[in-house]
């Protein structure tokens, strides 16, 4: 996956892209930059967890805006990239779609 085409902004420490997977519509990450010695979420900390959750709030009030969700979803597993990343799903009722 050319993962460039799906940035949609770039930030001091974070980069965020669209999910290539839109089977709940909206779906995003935010994606670590290059930060020496941060090798799990837990450890961020300072600007860097401020810029984070300044990110994750945006994109929360955006997602509401355009699509009203029922909920937010928030997930950071690194089950398949060792690069520390958030998933950002909004969740749909069935019975509303």
């Amino acid at each position: 996956m050319d993962y460039k085409k799906l940035k949609i902004k770039s930030y001091k420490h974070w980069d965020l892209y669209l999910h290539e997977n839109q089977c709940y519509l909206g779906r995003t990450f935010v994606q670590l930059k290059e930060e020496k010695g941060i090798d799990d979420f837990l450890s961020i900390d300072g600007e860097v967890r401020d810029e984070f959750f300044s990110i994750g709030q945006s994109m929360k009030t955006a997602l509401k805006t355009l699509f009203q969700p029922d909920k937010m979803n928030y997930a950071a597993l690194s089950n398949t990239s060792p690069v520390i990343h958030v998933h950002i799903i909004p969740r749909y009722d069935p019975a509303t779609i």
